[in-house]
Parts: C-alpha cells; sequence; structure tokens
C-alpha cells in the first residue's frame, strides 16, 4: 500500500511539474524601453514603480536570445525537473519571500529561468552590494590589461596616487593596501561629526579630494582598527585607485572592457554624489541573465568565450575564503550554512547537504540579490528579490543541492532479488527520509520486502554501500549489496562471497577503514559457523577467505569491529559475546566481553557502549527478543543491560542491532512473523533512543555518573607506546573533536566539537572544579586553539583571548604582521616565539613560519628551512615550550598514508634536524594532525580521521610521550 501511495504521489508531482513547465510556450515577460531607462538611471527609486506579473514565468528550457549564453534543458542537461519545479512552484506561492527572478545554469549551460513580480527578462534589477563584486571584476580586468599586478594588491594605497598632501595624514595609513580593502579591512575610521562636515563642504572630496579628506580625517589606522568591517569605504577605495591608473574614465572602462565584453547592454551604475566616480559598493543594475554571464566569467577563472579578461590568480584570490566572517555576517545564513567568510568582494560559506558540505562563493546584495557557484557541482544559482528575507543560502543548500546532487531522472529498477519495481533512489540510505525517536520500517519494499526475512544491515564508512542478509522462507541466506553511483543507488544484487563453498552467508559488516568485509558463512546452522572476510580490491572483492584467528575455535557469529579493529562477535560454542583485540589486522587473542547477557552484540563507533540482543528480562511471561544497551564504566567494565523501550523493542523478537559509521541511526531487524509487514524486516531509529537512557544507566550504576570524573587527565588509564583513543564517550565520540590540550595546571581541557548537540564548531571545556570535571561551551570555533606556556592566552591562529578575573576576554588581532597569513593553528614558546602555518595562499600552502620575540615585539615572520618546510602541506605546528623541538603534520614520499607526524629537534648550533616520522604506533594510513605535548611532558595529545571520508568523525588520541626522549639525538 505504501509503494502505490508513493507511485500515486510521484504522478501527482509529474503532472504538476508538467503543468507548470507548460508556461515556457510563453514568450518571457519583458519590460518597456521606458522602463528600462528609468531603472539604469543610477536611481533604485524607478524599480519600486514596477507591476506586478500576474502570471510567474517558469522555464525548464531557456530560449535563445542571442546573448552568448549557452542553453541546455533541466532534467535532460543536469538536475532533477520535479524537485526544482516544486520549489518554483514555492517561490511563486510567495513561500519564501519577494523573488523576481530563479535562474540555475549547470556545467556552464543556463538549464532553468522563471521571474516573478517585478522580474523581467530584459530589465535591469538593482543590485545593491552585488556591485562589490562586480567592482572586483573590473580591477581584476585593470591586471589583465596591465594597469596593474598582482604584486600591487599589497602595496600601500597611497602609492597609487600623485599630488596628495601627505603631511596631512593621520598615522598608519601606509599600511592601507588594495588587499586589505578589497577584503573590508582598510581600517578608517570616520566619526559621524566628520561626515556631517564631509556634507557641507562637498567640493572637497570631488576625484581624489575623497581620499585626501579621509586619510587626513581618520582616526589613526592601527592592527586594531584593521579589522573586517563590512563597507566602511572600503569599496570607495578601490574605485579610486582604479580611477587611477586606468586610462580616461572609470566608467568608460568599467563599460568598455567589462560589460562590452560580456555583451551586456542593459545595465545602470550610479555616481557619487561627493567624488562624482562610480558608486564601487551599490547603485549598480543588470538583468539576471547578465548576473548569469558574470558568473560564468567568474566560474571560468576569468575566461569568457575563450580570452583571459580578468587573471586566472585574481578569480582565485577574489573567491577564496581569505578570512571567516563568522556565521552572523551581513546576509545571514540558516542551519546548513556555516563558515561564511569573504575574498575580494566576494563572500562564501559552506553550504551543508547529508553528509558533505560544499564550498560556494557568491555575490551577494541587500534585498535579495545573489550570484551563487559552488565549484564541485558546477553549478550557478542567481537570485533577484526585494524585501527578501535572506534565506537564499539556506533555500539552495536545502533545496537546490539535492536535486543536482542526486539524479535528475528517476528510472525503474531491475527486479532483482523479489522487490516490485521501484525508482532508483538518490541520497544516502538509500534515499529514504530519516527517522526520529521512533523506529520505522527500512525502505519498504526495497530492503524490506513482504514475506521475506532479512537479517544485519552494515554501510560502508562513506555511506555509499548497503550490504544486508536476506533470504525467502525455506530458501537458504544470502548477502544483498546496492551501491551509490552516478548519484543513484544501483538495483540490489546478490554478492555470493564464497562462490558457492559455503551454503549460506549472513550477518555482512564493512569494516571502519571501508577494506574488509567481516561475515558469517555456514554450511548447517549450529554446526559450522564460522567468520570470513573478503578485502576490497579498487571497485571488487577478493575471493573469501575463512579468518584465520582463534575466533574460529569455535562456533562463532555476528562479526563486528570497533574503530580501533577490535573484533566482536558471539561464541556460539560457550554462549556468550567475545572480542578479540587488534594486531595488524590479526586476531591471536581472544576474550570473553564481560557482559551480564546477551547475543547479536554490536560495540557502538565511540566504544562507549555495546547492544545485544536478550530474551526480554523485565517480563519473564515474554518469550520474544529485545535490544540491550550496556555502557561503559569508567574503570573498562560494562554497565548493566538496560533495555531501549517501546521506541526500539515490541512484543515480537529485536535482533541484529547495528549502529551507523555516523553513530546517526540504529538498524535492527524485528521477526513480526504474525504481522502484515513481513517475516522478519528491517527497521531503524535515531541513536537519540540510545541517549535517552543514559540517565538511566547514571541512576543505576554509581561507577557511572557521568561527567563525575576525577584524578588527572579526566579520570582515564594513561596510555602506554600505541595511540589510544581519548576519553572515549566522553571526548572522543562518533562527531568531529580537534585539537585537544590542557591548560598547564592540568585542570582544564579544551577542544573544538562539532556533532551531537553542538550542531556548529564549538570550543568546548572540561574544567576539574571541587575534584569534579564538568562539560561547558565556550565560543564559537575560531581557529585551532592551545594555550600559551603561561597559561594566560588561548591562541586562536591569528587571534587570542587573555584570561581575565571573570574568565576570558574577547577575540583580540595579533597585529599587522599575522593579519595576511590564513593562519590555522599558532602556537608559542616560553620565550614568546610564535609558530603558525600558512595555508591557502598563492605561494604560501604548506609553509610553516616562525616570529620570534624580540624587546618587546615580535619580529616579522620568516618561512623555517627545507628540513621541515618540504613536502607536502605542512600544516599544525606546535613548537615545545623550550624550543627545542617542534612537531607537524604533513605529507611525505616516506610516510605512511595521508598526512603523517614528524618531529625535528633544534641542533647545538641553531638550526633544525632532518624530518622524523613518529612512526606506526602513531602514524598510520590515515590522516593524523595537530600534535600537543601536555605541559607536563607526559602524553602527545593528537587528531586522527577514523575512517570519515569528508573527516566529519575525527577523533582526538593520546600517546605516551616518551618517544620524544627515545628520538632526541
Amino acid at each position: 500500500m505504501k509503494n502505490k501511495t508513493g507511485l500515486l504521489l510521484l504522478i501527482l508531482l509529474i503532472q504538476t511539474s508538467t503543468s507548470l513547465a507548460q508556461q515556457n510556450n510563453s514568450p518571457a515577460p519583458e519590460a518597456t524601453v521606458a522602463e528600462i531607462n528609468e531603472t539604469i538611471s543610477g536611481s533604485e527609486a524607478p524599480f519600486w514603480k514596477i507591476a506586478y506579473l500576474k502570471e510567474p514565468f517558469i522555464d525548464t528550457a531557456p530560449k535563445d536570445r542571442k546573448d552568448g549564453i549557452p542553453l541546455g534543458k533541466l532534467g535532460v542537461d543536469g538536475g532533477n525537473k520535479a524537485m526544482v519545479l516544486k520549489l518554483a512552484q514555492e517561490i511563486a506561492d510567495s513561500l519564501h519571500g519577494n523573488f523576481d527572478s530563479f535562474l540555475i545554469a549547470h556545467k556552464g549551460k543556463l538549464l532553468f529561468e522563471s521571474y516573478y513580480l517585478r522580474g523581467r527578462v530584459n530589465l535591469p534589477h538593482p543590485q545593491a552590494s552585488a556591485t562589490k563584486a562586480y567592482t572586483s571584476l573590473a580591477l581584476g580586468r585593470a591586471i589583465q590589461l596591465g594597469y596593474l599586478t598582482m604584486a600591487d594588491l599589497d602595496k600601500p594605497l597611497v602609492s597609487f596616487f600623485k599630488g596628495l598632501d601627505t603631511k596631512k595624514f593621520v598615522a598608519g595609513v601606509e599600511t592601507i593596501t588594495l588587499h586589505k580593502a578589497l577584503t573590508m579591512r582598510g581600517g578608517l575610521s570616520i566619526s559621524e561629526k566628520q561626515k556631517e562636515a564631509f556634507k557641507k563642504n562637498p567640493s572637497k572630496l570631488k576625484g581624489q579630494g575623497q581620499i585626501q579628506a579621509l586619510l587626513e580625517h581618520s582616526a589613526p589606522i592601527t592592527p586594531e582598527s584593521q579589522h573586517f568591517l563590512y563597507g566602511n569605504y572600503n569599496p570607495a577605495l578601490v574605485m579610486q585607485v582604479l580611477n587611477t591608473v586606468v586610462p580616461g574614465k572609470v566608467e568608460d572602462f568599467i563599460k568598455n572592457e567589462v560589460l562590452n565584453k560580456l555583451g551586456i547592454v542593459h545595465s545602470g551604475w550610479g555616481t557619487e554624489d561627493l567624488s562624482g566616480l562610480p558608486y564601487a559598493g551599490s547603485r549598480s543594475s543588470i538583468t539576471s541573465r547578465d548576473m548569469v554571464k558574470l558568473g560564468i566569467l567568474t566560474a571560468n577563472k576569468g575566461k569568457w568565450n575563450g580570452e583571459q579578461l580578468i587573471p586566472e590568480a585574481f578569480i582565485a584570490k577574489a573567491i577564496s575564503r581569505i578570512l571567516t566572517t563568522g556565521d552572523d555576517d551581513v546576509f545571514g545564513g540558516g542551519k546548513d550554512v556555516s563558515n561564511q567568510g569573504y575574498g575580494y568582494f566576494w563572500w562564501n560559506a559552506d553550504l551543508q547537504h547529508g553528509n558533505k558540505s560544499y564550498y560556494s562563493t557568491s555575490a551577494q546584495g541587500g534585498g535579495g540579490q545573489f550570484i551563487v557557484l559552488i565549484e564541485e557541482l558546477d553549478l550557478m544559482v542567481v537570485v533577484t528579490a526585494h524585501n527578501q528575507d535572506n534565506k537564499t543560502l539556506q533555500i539552495i543548500a536545502e533545496r537546490v543541492l539535492p536535486a543536482f546532487i542526486q539524479n535528475s531522472n528517476p528510472t525503474m529498477g531491475e527486479n532483482t532479488v523479489g522487490q516490485e519495481e521501484i525508482p532508483f533512489l538518490q541520497g544516502p540510505y538509500l534515499g529514504q527520509k530519516p527517522p526520529g525517536l521512533t523506529s520505522e520500517l527500512f525502505a519498504p519494499g526495497i530492503v524490506s520486502v513482504n514475506g521475506r526475512y532479512e537479517g544485519a544491515v552494515s554501510f560502508s564508512p562513506d555511506l555509499k554501500e548497503i550490504y544486508f542478509g536476506a533470504n525467502n522462507e525455506n530458501e537458504e541466506t544470502a548477502i544483498y549489496f546496492s551501491k551509490l553511483e552516478d548519484n543513484k543507488w544501483t538495483p540490489i544484487k546478490r554478492a555470493n562471497f564464497t562462490k558457492g563453498r559455503k551454503k549460506e552467508e549472513l550477518h555482512p559488516f564493512v569494516s571502519p577503514n571501508g577494506k574488509r568485509i567481516y561475515f558469517t558463512a555456514v554450511d548447517s546452522i549450529f554446526k559450522d559457523e564460522k567468520i570470513w572476510y573478503v578485502n576490497r580490491f579498487e571497485d571488487s572483492w577478493s575471493d573469501a577467505l575463512l579468518l584465520d584467528s582463534p575466533v574460529n575455535d569455535d562456533l562463532v557469529f555476528f562479526p563486528k569491529q570497533a574503530k580501533n579493529g577490535d573484533l566482536y562477535y558471539f561464541n556460539l560454542s560457550a554462549r556468550k559475546p567475545y572480542y578479540a583485540p587488534n594486531k595488524n589486522c590479526e586476531f591471536p587473542v581472544i576474550q570473553e566481553l564481560d557482559l551480564e547477557f546477551g547475543h547479536h552484540v554490536c560495540i557502538s563507533p565511540s566504544q562507549d557502549y555495546v547492544l545485544v540482543t536478550a530474551r526480554n528480562k523485565e517480563d519473564e511471561s515474554r518469550k520474544d527478543n529485545d535490544v540491550y544497551v550496556c555502557f561503559k564504566n569508567q574503570d573498562g567494565t560494562w554497565g548493566k543491560p538496560i533495555n531501549l523501550g517501546k521506541a526500539v523493542n515490541s512484543d515480537f523478537s529485536e535482533k541484529n542491532p547495528t549502529i551507523t559509521p555516523d553513530g546517526k541511526y540504529l538498524f535492527f531487524g524485528r521477526a513480526e512473523r504474525k504481522g502484515k509487514v513481513g517475516l522478519a524486516n528491517i527497521y531503524w531509529v535515531s541513536t537519540e533512543v540510545i541517549d535517552k537512557v543514559r540517565p538511566i544507566a547514571l541512576q543505576e550504576n554509581d561507577s557511572l555518573e557521568f561527567p563525575l570524573l576525577t584524578g588527572p587527565y579526566m579520570g582515564q588509564k594513561p596510555p602506554g607506546k600505541m595511540a589510544e583513543p581519548f576519553a572515549p564517550g566522553i571526548v572522543t565520540t562518533e562527531h568531529r573533536e580537534l585539537s585537544g590540550f590542557f591548560s598547564p595546571d592540568l585542570k582544564e581541557f579544551y577542544f573544538n566539537r562539532n556533532g551531537g548537540s553542538y550542531e556548529k564548531h564549538a570550543l568546548v571545556v572540561f574544567k576539574n572544579t571541587d575534584n569534579r570535571w564538568k562539560e561547558s561551551y565556550v565560543m564559537p570555533r575560531t581557529g585551532r586553539p592551545v594555550f600559551a606556556p603561561d597559561g594566560k592566552t588561548i591562541h586562536l591562529g591569528k587571534k587570542y583571548m587573555e584570561r581575565t578575573e571573570t574568565g576570558w576576554s574577547e577575540v583580540k588581532s595579533l597585529g599587522s604582521y599575522f593579519e595576511d597569513f590564513r593562519i590555522m593553528r599558532l602556537t608559542s614558546s616560553t620565550k614568546g616565539t610564535y609558530v603558525f602555518d600558512e595555508v591557502g595562499s598563492d605561494d604560501g600552502d604548506g609553509v610553516i613560519r616562525y616570529s620570534r620575540f624580540i624587546n618587546g615585539k615580535h619580529e616579522t615572520p620568516i618561512p623555517f628551512p627545507k628540513e621541515i618546510n618540504n613536502g607536502k602541506f605542512n600544516a599544525h605546528p606546535f613548537i615545545a615550550p623550550d624550543e627545542s623541538y617542534i612537531i607537524w603534520d604533513g605529507e611525505r614520499e616516506n610516510g605512511f598514508g595521508d598526512s603523517d607526524l614528524y618531529i625535528s629537534f633544534r641542533q647545538k648550533d641553531d638550526s633544525w634536524g632532518e624530518a622524523i616520522n613518529l612512526g606506526d604506533k602513531i602514524n598510520t594510513e590515515a590522516w593524523e594532525s595537530t600534535a600537543f605535548v601536555t605541559p607536563d611532558g607526559k602524553y602527545l595529545f593528537f587528531n586522527r580521521n577514523v575512517g570519515s571520508p569528508d573527516y566529519e568523525n575525527v577523533d582526538i588520541f593520546w600517546v605516551d610521550a616518551q618517544f620524544i626522549e627515545n628520538l632526541r639525538p
């Protein structure tokens, strides 16, 4: 019934989409010549006189208007037509604010075009602050023509002008560069009184008089004043330079060298009343299609029709995240919009969809003017609006991205394992809508099929593969799978790993690194159950191998593997759960898992709890199985089993619990033999149901009173020579934890977390107060935090906070020496030497620098020698308090795979020794980074990516630091 209902909804949606699409047979609405002339006058007032359209215009196959824009068809050349049309209908119904136009281009082709309210295909729309991005492109054009160079971006702005009275300038004007003005950090400070004085004597601000007046009457320019401050005359400074360097009038240059080059005919650009120059920050107007042209120019790295109009290097700078502005910038964001930053008058932000974020860059104008570029998807969205409530980026993240990430045209899947014909599905979890706190049938008719038994489910770490066991009644159990390829899930097929050597294959589990699948294989139930595995060979799997381990000395089944590689399973012979510690992918020793009861054991991704199946213990009259959870105690033992309640369990038998690699969902089987759904189907539910029962555990077991942790290092058992996760289930979870570090007195532990109760990156602290560690929120993440050796300062990249009597000061800037570096992490020595990385600049990718503290101030930063700045992507340095060594992460030919940790010791002659890889006790083929040695010198803390493709699951590890002394020459 559910399948039929879904099919009806799909038919209705297609019918609705067809109805909307039929409107494209009519010509696009146009403005009159008089309306066009009025709107390009430089004033926005005429725009408000434009009458609203009686009907929206929506076109999924835009027409050729001989304007040079390549064209395509939505749903044919990309995009999910039904999804976009549904959004267009909502815009037409004014559910998302007052949109005037909404256009989409994909892979260089305009696929979708729509107009609403005051939108017209040929009407220049007021651009507001999007004008700033166009000013940036005009400056780039001047560089391409040789009127400026890329090096000029870092020259003092005053060096471009002649005839100014420099004696009257305030202190610090020489620190204003084009680079700083383009990133809104010129640092001018003009009082309201002075602004009024300007208006009373406008003649002094004509031409270069404007810049003379600004540099003369500003407060002194200081490192503190040169912080990001939107507007603040910065666009005017850029326009002044452009006017000075180009021949003739700057307005003619913009028209002839930028607009005309792109065939932009109908446009307007207002003139400042005081300076007489074109407005640099607002008052331009162009059509929506012309916005598409500017977007194509930018997306093509400065090329238009094969001609390089703007240097590629300038475009790269303009649209990069030169600085982070936070998530409360001028134009707002949304729940799926984060890490908003700024380039050269272009905004940027990460747009989240599912478990992946996409970097976007955008021209933005007040009222809702946007050119949004998502390079990874080769996607552009153009929006014009008025009185819009600034949710555009969130709408794109939530509604447009899925239409281009997923397959654009649903097709029918093959009937591989007996399911009814179904459309191919897109997105994580076979495109199923995630459940909440009530368990739901998973993928009905696709995975959970009427009249069939389905067993354990396992996803690959990147969530692009699903494996599960299934069989029809009186048939042998087999493992089936589907993969997400080309944005669609493949038809479900049988794996047949043993190629007939064993009759049945069941209980598949993909290892945390995705390189192996463990499973149970059997010829006869309760006679020869053993654990087998296959290894990944690129896009295929090896022949099945019987696990060579004491594990298989008995009858065993239901294998699961923890993040650290330990293997968990159930021993049928002993009727008890066991685990085998991982020793370089081998399992030479087995140990009984000290649980009160249970089978079908599943270890959580964070190893802070296990799930088990057992006969219902709360009602002895019941004979069905339920799923229980056992939380880990501080001493490493397991707590009492807790029934997960009605959110998971029923009067039927629940079995085969599995937690998804991202830690978000619990999958399990339910044997509804008397029900209408099927013999045994797969259900899923949010893992929040597990968190909900934690308080019960705290009440029943005194040793579980989290966060009642006592003793140094949050009461954790110190590690040995092999790195271990720090505080599993407390600090190290299935979420993203970064940059862990202790205060000098070891009573505070800070780290960054993203996930769980922290939807966005946050700086979190555990403090030891009255012998009890308590967690609290500090602030949104800013840089990679780390203490200075004296404990009075927390470094935050190029910023810092100072400890006060009441807590921490506001975030401050380190000053002009460091402002232009894109610093991820900065650490300091007891002498005050700063050591920091620089990632993302044209010539600084992977460069680690230092700045000594001499005579009360820091010297100009200097790169470390080639012993350290070698290889690829050197980052996140840690300088020893006594400056005797430096530890950092990077990629080199002698590494283990991804980024490894390296150390270099200072030699007797003050040179630096060769980089030493920290070895296989610390480094793996995964990403290791961001090292920190505790103030007492005993332990090294660092980060490791634990099998997540987009680094959404990064953990904090620690290890005995004695190895540093062993390596010291």
